[in-house]
């Protein structure tokens, strides 16, 4: 795949959409937590605590030329709530909108790389080594567990997992076009992820696996189960977001991904009242 212009536009407006569809499923599913989301042009913000990693925007800079103006009703946003303001800006964005995030005093707090496969041309070598099972919304929070549990470095039931990091997962499993998955062992959910099927495009999140059954091949198994099922269901592009040069982008260039393109997290401070 080329990545230029037109397919970060596509895939940011697919971020940006789950933002929106992912405040809309707490509100479904009634939680007490304050969750919101703000539409802005192309992008759009999410608020979902003042310490949650998805309290922030993504797709902004495509479409639309941006003002000023704009960065202002985004920091309004944020700043209203406590929380920092967070803007996720792909390296294919408008150029203006990084010299108004420098203009009002951003830094950068973090680097990533979105990877991309064609799933025109995706042909899996083989069936997934372990059996993965796609799960029903009842057992969505058994399967956030483990995933926080992984996430959180130690297994299910050997210390206390944050109620807001645990309900973190049963959201993004419950937004619109989201999907779980698992393996289990012995009874007990492994492993398991998610992915959320927007405009032809399967975005793979929220995957990890209990320390005592890691390396078992279940991560493997879990991709391969979710490409195979974005594959039959018309997606032509699958993307995750990695760190650069972690384990974790080694592992999905393995499996074929290529880097599509970076993004930067620019931070700017809630104002001390």
């Amino acid at each position: 795949m080329f990545s230029d212009n037109t397919l970060a536009k596509r895939i940011e407006s697919a971020q940006a959409q789950n933002q929106i569809d992912y405040a809309q499923a707490h509100q479904d599913i009634q939680l007490n937590s304050p969750y919101t989301a703000l539409r802005l042009g192309n992008g759009a913000a999410l608020f979902a605590g003042i310490e949650s990693p998805l309290t922030q925007s993504f797709g902004l800079g495509f479409g639309d030329e941006m003002h000023e103006s704009d960065i202002e009703t985004l920091e309004e946003f944020f700043f209203s709530r406590a929380a920092a303001a967070n803007i996720e800006v792909s390296n294919l964005s408008a150029m203006s909108l990084t010299a108004i995030l420098g203009k009002r005093g951003y830094i950068v707090c973090e680097y990533s790389h979105v990877l991309g496969l064609d799933m025109r041309a995706y042909h899996p070598a083989s069936l997934p080594a372990l059996p993965v099972l796609q799960l029903d919304r009842t057992e969505v929070p058994t399967a956030a567990t483990a995933i926080a549990a992984g996430f959180l470095e130690h297994n299910v039931g050997e210390s206390e997992i944050p109620e807001d990091f645990q309900e973190m997962f049963v959201v993004s499993m419950n937004t619109h076009g989201s999907s779980a998955f698992a393996v289990t062992v012995d009874g007990e959910i492994a492993g398991a992820g998610g992915m959320t099927l927007v405009d032809g495009i399967a975005m793979l999140s929220g995957a990890s696996t209990q320390p005592k059954y890691r390396n078992r091949g279940i991560q493997k198994a879990l991709i391969t189960e979710r490409l195979r099922f974005a594959r039959e269901a018309g997606c032509d592009i699958a993307v995750v977001s990695t760190q650069p040069g972690t384990v974790s982008q080694c592992n999905m260039q393995a499996m074929g991904f290529g880097i599509l393109y970076a993004r930067t997290k620019f931070y700017k401070a809630a104002p001390q009242s």
